[in-house]
């Protein structure tokens, strides 16, 4: 099963990779994992690879056509493809002007709060989607104790949420928090721990 996809999402997960884009052809949303439970990727999986055989690490904003073997949804992460271990081609990249055709309108981020119960989510099933490309107002990034976190507004919500971007870091440039009027953020529900999906901002472009 082969599909081109934008990258949206290249976000730390137990030491290893989330990976997340939509297709080109129709927008919807897909998650490479490594196994039927949503195992994240190792760097050497995520590498492109373009026509003069160069090969480098996968970056947001990046095109790539991936073959999956089939798709392995779970009820909370119901986008997940398992990879067949072949070699991502590279198909160029798009700008972050670009984003705007690929943005989600959801009229909340799983209702309030940073987290949704997974037995109610096991009880209901009523996720459709565990990802969401978004606008967002009032965007506030900052660290405390330790921690890596964000509070933003969305459909007149404020939500504050952990932050795994790999650009972190650098957007904060050794700042204790930075404040952007507007943003785009790619939102991801994550996998079940101490009984909760947390919500995550996986990716920020500014």
């Amino acid at each position: 099963m082969k599909k081109e996809i934008v990258i949206l999402a290249n976000s730390l997960k137990n030491q290893a990779r989330c990976v997340a884009g939509k297709c080109i052809s129709t927008k919807q949303w897909i998650r490479p994992v490594g196994d039927s439970q949503g195992k994240a990727l190792a760097n050497n999986q995520i590498t492109v690879k373009n026509w003069k055989g160069q090969t480098w690490q996968l970056k947001t904003l990046q095109k790539a056509e991936i073959n999956f073997s089939h798709h392995v949804p779970l009820i909370n992460q119901p986008e997940n493809y398992l990879i067949d271990g072949s070699q991502w081609i590279d198909k160029f990249k798009i700008q972050i002007a670009d984003l705007t055709y690929y943005l989600d309108s959801p009229n909340d981020l799983w209702g309030s709060g940073d987290r949704v119960n997974y037995g109610l989510i096991q009880l209901s099933k009523h996720i459709n989607h565990s990802l969401y490309l978004i606008q967002v107002n009032n965007l506030r990034l900052y660290t405390q104790y330790g921690k890596r976190r964000g509070t933003f507004n969305y459909s007149n919500q404020q939500y504050n949420f952990a932050c795994t971007d790999l650009n972190f870091d650098n957007i904060l440039q050794n700042r204790s928090f930075i404040d952007f009027q507007n943003a785009i953020l790619c939102i991801s529900l994550g996998e079940p721990w101490n009984g909760d999906c947390y919500k995550l901002i996986a990716a920020i472009y500014i």
